[in-house]
């Protein structure tokens, strides 16, 4: 008779390609002399309350057996797992070479550092997007069901902040639904679980998804673009630069993974003070960006702590004393057929009162609301005014989306989906002055009192890009 005389652990647990298993656990029976072995003796382990074995896979005719342990979900023991004596000859037989019975009674060895978890994770919504991104889900694979939780947190490469989130583990898999990333900054978001039971806590396992934007002017040749959110899947940079009324830093604010303008940060940097955009990023890739350096006439963003909005989106608030300018932005640079595309609410109406206009000796370029609660526009004309009459009125404290699109021979005017036609000539452009936004610098000054989340400038639009814009813009600003 002879004795197995000790046991020898080689264990590495490793995540393995199944998102239910794990790495097989081997273990080595080393005797005191060769044996043979007939059939499929096994070791007997006590995985966090669960009886598994480890089938007997090589060895015969030498003193050292191999025996191989194939985690299988939901196998979890944070403690260690157990080995049970004595070893189980399961109808086989290990014998000496003079056909002796060998002792199958050991001594129990320490395993608690063979550690096991075979859960994995994966997100199941993929990729992120608009549409999905308030309801994104993942599923925790190969965990136990009994008296677990879990726990995640969900962050962008993008940026900080942190989604997080726990709960009770009831099936395998088991699907976590309904989480909104949105307010993380875009990028790759890596999602992070550990599961816990009686046996202790697993080890964080991630899983990595994209996010996938569609921009409002992708595909689109805008000559200036400024928007409170991402107007272009192409455009990487931030959307405004604040400046903060206690100290007067200043920041720069990015935009979420939906492309909303990232009021996580924005409230982070102005806290309880109100903050004023001092550049009003140019996000059609040609850098043309609008910047008031002047403190006092700098329009404002969050004020004493809470950020401006109008109709539930984030828009910069000029206040009837307030521009900016955009110096690389002039009539000439536009040609003689552009599009204006502007989503704005007012507060007020006076007469002329500008959304944003150009003006330089014999040319003025603007639109403009009118105290009848109208819309002009002036294109190269100092003295000539097109209005539309008939058409739907402006009105004071909510969004709408206004276009002018100018031809030779006429000019369109769209507004919520209505459109109106002026068939007055147009006179080629000639201007070299800025831009300037919510100021007319003529008889005075007039100034803009109203919210202005979005305006787009286009060289050119066809009918067909201009509507579909159009349509993007009252989707997004809930515009009727």
């Amino acid at each position: 008779m002879f004795l197995i005389r000790s046991f020898i652990f080689v264990v590495i647990l490793m995540m393995a390609a199944s998102a239910s298993e794990a790495a097989p656990v081997p273990l080595t029976v080393n005797l005191d002399e060769a044996v043979v072995v007939t059939g499929t003796p096994r070791l007997q382990l006590d995985v966090g309350g669960a009886t598994r074995y480890a089938p007997y896979l090589s060895g015969s005719g030498t003193n050292a057996l191999s025996f191989s342990y194939p985690v299988v979900a939901p196998d979890f023991d944070r403690n260690g797992i157990t080995l049970v004596s004595p070893l189980d000859l399961n109808g086989g037989t290990i014998r000496d070479l003079n056909g002796n019975n060998a002792n199958l009674n050991f001594t129990v060895p320490n395993t608690s550092g063979v550690l096991v978890q075979s859960y994995t994770v994966a997100w199941t919504t993929s990729p992120i997007t608009a549409t999905n991104e308030t309801a994104a889900a993942f599923n925790i694979v190969g965990a136990p069901t009994s008296g677990a939780t879990y726990n995640y947190a969900i962050t962008s490469d993008g940026g900080a902040g942190t989604v997080t989130g726990s709960g009770s583990i009831t099936a395998d898999p088991h699907s976590v639904t309904g989480i909104n990333v949105s307010t993380l900054p875009a990028g790759t978001l890596t999602l992070s679980v550990t599961v816990t039971n009686a046996t202790g806590t697993g080890n964080a396992k991630t899983n990595t998804v994209s996010g996938v934007f569609t921009g409002a002017v992708d595909g689109l040749s805008a000559g200036a673009a400024y928007s409170t959110r991402r107007l272009s899947s192409t455009y990487t940079g931030s959307l405004i630069r604040v400046r903060r009324s206690s100290d007067n830093a200043e920041q720069d604010i990015g935009y979420t993974l939906a492309g909303n303008l990232n009021t996580t940060a924005l409230t982070t940097f102005c806290g309880v003070n109100s903050c004023f955009v001092r550049t009003w990023y140019d996000q059609s890739g040609n850098g043309r960006d609008a910047i008031q350096t002047t403190n006092g006439s700098q329009p404002r963003i969050v004020n004493a702590g809470a950020i401006d909005t109008v109709g539930g989106r984030n828009a910069v608030r000029f206040l009837g004393a307030q521009s900016m300018t955009g110096a690389a932005v002039t009539q000439n640079l536009l040609g003689n057929t552009p599009t204006f595309s502007v989503v704005v609410s007012p507060s007020s109406i006076v007469n002329y009162t500008p959304i944003f206009i150009w003006r330089a000796s014999g040319s003025v370029n603007a639109m403009n609301m009118n105290n009848a609660g109208g819309w002009t526009y002036h294109w190269n004309d100092t003295i000539t005014t097109y209005n539309w009459t008939g058409g739907p009125a402006i009105t004071t404290g909510s969004l709408q989306a206004i276009n002018v699109s100018i031809q030779p021979g006429f000019a369109t005017y769209n507004k919520d989906g209505s459109s109106f036609t002026n068939t007055t000539p147009h006179a080629t452009t000639s201007g070299t002055a800025p831009i300037l936004i919510g100021n007319d610098t003529c008889c005075g000054g007039r100034f803009l009192n109203g919210f202005v989340p979005e305006i787009i400038l286009f060289p050119t639009l066809s009918t067909v890009n201009n509507t579909a814009l159009e349509n993007n813009q009252k989707a997004y600003y809930g515009i009727p």
